[in-house]
């Protein structure tokens, strides 16, 4: 049985509100910066921040069509389930690969469309489902965890995880740009 976490989230309402501020909160950030920052420098992973936030737009996308139809993150993501067995590294590669060449308008849009979807989502869930058990809706590796709980991890804290990444490659950027004379 998985491990049961719990974190301060309690209600649908709640759930929305902190992933609205963690989504607001990125979507800001990233849109103030020009487009060139999007595409360099990178971190030590050598991952942009258009990578950044294409993954996990890509990953909300998934999460959305797991709990609307069903349909499994692998296929969702397109990813082989020669290359989903082998981990979460191998895994993001391959989703990061779908967008490795994209100019940051369409990863923006990528983005709104992924809001748009975990939104429309969340707003559409009856509250009793929020303290039913994850797996009830295709997180099977969640066990009994309830499903405010993923969603919490998996969307507010994600984004507030990826900011952290971005906000690193960005400063780096700008510590460059102070650099030259």
């Amino acid at each position: 049985m998985a491990e049961i976490r719990r974190t301060r989230l309690r209600t649908k309402h709640d759930l929305l509100a902190d992933t609205r501020e963690a989504a607001t909160t990125l979507a800001r950030y990233v849109d103030l910066l020009p487009d060139e920052v999007w595409l360099e420098p990178a971190d030590p992973a050598g991952w942009t921040i258009r990578d950044h936030v294409a993954h996990v737009a890509w990953w909300d996308l998934a999460d959305v069509a797991r709990m609307r139809d069903g349909t499994p993150q692998r296929d969702t993501l397109g990813v082989p389930e020669a290359t989903w067995t082998r981990g979460i590294d191998a895994i993001n590669e391959v989703i990061r690969a779908k967008t490795l060449t994209a100019p940051p308008d369409e990863v923006r849009a990528l983005w709104r469309q992924s809001q748009d979807a975990v939104f429309t989502l969340l707003e559409a869930y009856p509250e009793k489902q929020y303290q039913a058990p994850a797996r009830e809706v295709g997180f099977e590796d969640e066990g009994e965890t309830r499903l405010i709980d993923v969603l919490a991890d998996f969307l507010g804290a994600h984004y507030r995880e990826h900011l952290g990444y971005i906000t690193a490659i960005a400063a780096q950027r700008l510590v460059d740009l102070d650099a030259v004379p």
